[in-house]
């Protein structure tokens, strides 16, 4: 099955033709790089979506019910300028495609809008990673770009695969909706990080050994990492709520883009809460480290005390004196030796009595 996008003829009319392929295929080899995949899904009010076979290209036409989303893996500026251009998008937004140094960005092309978000993923060594996805937005189409299709767009497409009205919303509500599970990766991201921090707060608690402050360093990057990708998108979810922004659109798509604000400043403010508890733990750990030095305190102090306690009996012992009892010869060394070990032991069961040790 050939991919496809939607291209308007001389009378305005959306249509749909081959994507600039030349050849069919849902892939194309994009100079010495990996191939790039091109994928068309057409969303039709009150019909399942579906990809557009080449045979019915020539003759079908999108209407206000419509919605086209395109998705591009590992595409090149080039290759995307011409998808834009079949598109009638602003080619401008080939400049969004995510880059080394990819930072999260929103433009705004009058009848049409552009953006870049970065969602936060686990990667194969347990760090937070940063995963560009850049959008466009126009007349009932919306493309997606990134160097690899996100797996939260997978789920998105899957969660649409059976949805008949999806094509009756605005391509600005569909964009919220890819963004909403863009932001739903730092709850996922949030969570994964509370349950490592009660994990390791169990194991303070019970005295296993572990290696806390390598747990805790991994805890306190992954924490500080997350909440600095998501506040970077400050400007980007909070320039889509202005009213400014999409000034020609309705209500419901301006009330998607503010509650989709509210959703982030929610996330910020969890992303915060994770930070504190990472912070909380090492607390916890310093109060384990201070009792743990407390008690070895105790222990050294009474065994300081109790050997100075034998050495003054040593030493009243040793003492020059022509008394009887140092005339008892072995005997009384035994003896002398006896009583410190019982002296030794009272003192040892009281200490365990009042939980000096």
């Amino acid at each position: 099955m050939p991919p496809v996008v939607a291209v308007r003829g001389e009378d305005g009319a959306a249509r749909m033709a081959a994507a600039p392929t030349g050849e069919p295929g849902s892939a194309k080899r994009c100079g010495d790089q990996a191939e790039c995949r091109f994928r068309a899904l057409l969303y039709c009010r009150s019909q399942p979506p579906r990809e557009v076979p080449f045979e019915e290209l020539a003759s079908l036409s999108l209407s206000p019910d419509d919605l086209l989303w395109v998705d591009l893996a590992a595409p090149e500026p080039a290759y995307l300028r011409d998808v834009l251009q079949r598109l009638e998008l602003p080619e401008a937004f080939a400049d969004l495609l995510p880059n080394g140094d990819a930072s999260p960005t929103l433009r705004n092309y009058g009848a049409s809008f552009g953006l870049r978000a970065i969602a936060a993923v686990m990667d194969e060594n347990q760090r937070i990673a940063a995963q560009p996805l850049a959008i466009c937005s126009g007349t009932n189409v919306v493309v997606t770009a990134a160097a690899r299709t996100p797996a939260y767009v997978e789920r998105v497409r899957e969660r649409q695969q059976q949805n008949i009205e999806l094509g009756a919303i605005e391509a600005e509500s569909f964009v919220v909706a890819l963004l909403d599970a863009q932001l739903a990766t730092y709850y996922e991201g949030m969570a994964a990080l509370e349950a490592q921090v009660e994990r390791l707060e169990l194991a303070l608690l019970s005295r296993r050994e572990l290696d806390v402050l390598e747990r805790l360093r991994w805890l306190r990057q992954s924490a500080s990492r997350l909440r600095r990708l998501l506040t970077s998108h400050r400007s980007v979810y909070g320039g889509l709520s202005r009213p400014d922004f999409r000034p020609a659109l309705g209500e419901n798509v301006n009330a998607h883009f503010s509650a989709l604000d509210s959703r982030f400043e929610r996330a910020l403010d969890l992303a915060e809460h994770s930070r504190e508890l990472v912070v909380g733990t090492f607390e916890l750990f310093a109060a384990r480290a201070a009792m743990s030095t407390n008690r070895t305190m105790q222990v050294l102090t009474f065994v300081t005390v109790l050997s100075g306690a034998l050495a003054v009996i040593a030493g009243v012992l040793g003492m020059n004196f022509a008394a009887p009892f140092f005339e008892s010869g072995v005997r009384g060394f035994w003896a002398a030796v006896a009583g410190m070990g019982l002296i030794c032991l009272l003192a040892i069961v009281f200490a365990r009595w009042r939980r000096w040790i």
